[in-house]
C-alpha cells in the first residue's frame, strides 16, 4: 500500500542525539535524512558541531538528523533529504532560475518574423493550400452579437463574441492537422514534404489580430487562450486550450456560444442539426481595447481601420499568392455588416481571385508537383519526372461592394497570363536526401507574366 506522506507529517521518528540513555523523538516535517552520498551532508555536521564559530553570523536554523538506523524509512515517510533542507530552508539565497518561457513570449516572438502585414491570409491560405483545399473564403465580420454574451464557457469568453475575421476552407481536419496546429515549431509538418509551411508555426500568425483564436472542422471545435485569461473555469489546468466534440449537449446548454457560427459560409451548430461540418472554419475575434491593454502577446487593438488596411494589402497581393499553390484555385474575401440577422443572404463578395490552365492539356498538367517530387525521393529516378510549363491564367475582380466599406476599393476586372516551369535536379536529390529530416526537397519554380495575342 503506498503511504500518503501529507498525513504524515506529525509522526514521531526517533532522530540522532549524543545521548545514550535515552531516545528522542521529533516530528516528521522538522527533521532531515541523509544517505551519506550528499555533498552537503558532511558540511552540514560540520558545521553543527562548530556552532560557536560562527557568532557573527546570521542564525540559521538547526539540523535535526533522524537516527542513522532509519535513514532508509525516512525517505519513504516524506522526511527531507539534507540536500532539500540546504537549499530551501538554509538561508543560502537559491532561487529557481531554469530556462522557463511563456507561451505568451513565445507568440510574441514568433510575431515579430512577420513583417509585411500579409502574414494572416498568406499563411492560412499555404495551411488550407497544404490540406488539400481548393477555395479558401475570408469575411470581416462587424456584429457585436451583444444577445449572445450570456451561458458562455465562461464569462470571460463574452468579450470574444464581437467582431472578427473568419477563414473558410473546403477541406476537412485531419487528427494530425489538431496536433500540427499546436506545435509552435511546426516539427510535426516538417517531415511530410508534400508540404510547404509549417502548420504550427505559420498559424501563429493570426495572433497579430487576435487573442482567442477558435475553429470548427467536423463535430469539432477548438478554443485557444494562449493567455488563459478567457475560458476561466472550463480551462483544464493550466493547458491553455479546448477541443470540444460538437454533441447536441454542448449546443444545447452553451447554445449562445456556438450562435455566431450558425450561418458562416454552410456552418450550423444548432442542437438539432446532426450533420457535420465537412470543412473548415476559423473564427478570429478582433483584439478590442480591453484586450489589447493586457495582452502579453501584442498590444494593438484591431478595430475596422486595421482590417481596411489589411484587406487592402491582400487585394494587392492576393492574384500572386495564387503562383505556387499546389490545390488552392479560388480565394473569395466577404463583408458582413453589423447589422445582419441572417448571415447566409447578406454576405457581400468584396473581391475575389482566381487561377485556371489555359492549356489544352489541362487535365494532363494538373497535378501536385510536391507529391511528385516526393514519389521520386521515395525510390523512383530523377530523371523520370518531367515538368510541363505550365501556362495559367490568374483574375481578379473587385465588385461594387467593396467601395461601401472604404473609398480606397474600385471597381475592376484584371486577369494575367503567368508561364510557369518547375524544375530539379540530381545535385539537388542528393541535398535533399542528407537534409530531409529539416523537411528539404529539391523544387525551384520560377513564373512571368506574359501577354497573349490571341492564341498565341
Amino acid at each position: 500500500m503506498e503511504i500518503d506522506k501529507s498525513e504524515l507529517t506529525e509522526l514521531l521518528i526517533p532522530i540522532n542525539t549524543s545521548r545514550e540513555d535515552c531516545i528522542v523523538f521529533e516530528k516528521v516535517e522538522k527533521c532531515t535524512y541523509t544517505s551519506g552520498k550528499s555533498p552537503f551532508s558532511m558540511a552540514l555536521c560540520l558545521e553543527d558541531d562548530n556552532d560557536d564559530d560562527d557568532d557573527d553570523e546570521e542564525e540559521e536554523e538547526k539540523i535535526i538528523y533522524v537516527h542513522p538506523s532509519i535513514n532508509e524509512l525516512a525517505s519513504k515517510l516524506g522526511v527531507a533529504s539534507v540536500t532539500k533542507r540546504f537549499i530551501y530552508t538554509q538561508n543560502t539565497g537559491v532561487l529557481a532560475w531554469g530556462q522557463e518561457e511563456k507561451l505568451t513570449t513565445r507568440i510574441s516572438g514568433l510575431l515579430d518574423s512577420y513583417t509585411d502585414g500579409l502574414a494572416v491570409p498568406k499563411e492560412l491560405v499555404q495551411n488550407a493550400d497544404d490540406a488539400g483545399a481548393t477555395k479558401v473564403c475570408f469575411l470581416y465580420d462587424e456584429r457585436e452579437n451583444l444577445e449572445w454574451r450570456n451561458g458562455l464557457f465562461d464569462q470571460g469568453m463574452a468579450e470574444c463574441q464581437g467582431p472578427a475575421i473568419w477563414v473558410y476552407n473546403d477541406a476537412i481536419f485531419e487528427e494530425k492537422d489538431f496536433k500540427n496546429i499546436i506545435e509552435l515549431g511546426g516539427k510535426t509538418k516538417i517531415l511530410d514534404t508534400e508540404k510547404i509551411g509549417k502548420f504550427g508555426l505559420g498559424f501563429c500568425s493570426v495572433y497579430n489580430v487576435t487573442d482567442v483564436p477558435s475553429f470548427v472542422s467536423k463535430n469539432t471545435l477548438v478554443i485557444l487562450d494562449p493567455h488563459l485569461h478567457h475560458l476561466g473555469e472550463a480551462a483544464i489546468g493550466t493547458n491553455p486550450g479546448l477541443r470540444v466534440p460538437l454533441t447536441k449537449s454542448y449546443r444545447k446548454n452553451l447554445s449562445n456560444q456556438f450562435k455566431p457560427y450558425n450561418g458562416i459560409f454552410g456552418c450550423n451548430l444548432e442542437p438539432n442539426n446532426k450533420d457535420e461540418y465537412n470543412k473548415t472554419l476559423f473564427r478570429l475575434p478582433l483584439r478590442t481595447q480591453k484586450q489589447a491593454s493586457e495582452s502579453e502577446i501584442k498590444d494593438l487593438q484591431y478595430t475596422k481601420r486595421e482590417v481596411v488596411e489589411l484587406l487592402q494589402k491582400f487585394l494587392d497581393s492576393a492574384a500572386n499568392l495564387l503562383l505556387f499553390t499546389q490545390n488552392v484555385k479560388e480565394i473569395c474575401v466577404y463583408h458582413l455588416n453589423s447589422k445582419s440577422q441572417n448571415p447566409n443572404e447578406d454576405m457581400k463578395l468584396l473581391f475575389q481571385a482566381w487561377k485556371e490552365n489555359t492549356e489544352k492539356s489541362a487535365e494532363e498538367t494538373e497535378f501536385n508537383i510536391l507529391k511528385k517530387v516526393t514519389s521520386a525521393m521515395k525510390g523512383e529516378q530523377p530523371s523520370e519526372i518531367i515538368f510541363p510549363v505550365q501556362i495559367i491564367e490568374i483574375g481578379i475582380e473587385v465588385s461594387s461592394e467593396a467601395h461601401e466599406i472604404s473609398k480606397e476599393f474600385h471597381t475592376s476586372r484584371d486577369i494575367t497570363s503567368w508561364i510557369i516551369s518547375w524544375g530539379t535536379g540530381n545535385k539537388t536529390f542528393e541535398l535533399a536526401n542528407k537534409l530531409k529530416q529539416q523537411g528539404a526537397i529539391p523544387v525551384g519554380s520560377v513564373a512571368v507574366p506574359i501577354r497573349r495575342d490571341g492564341k498565341n
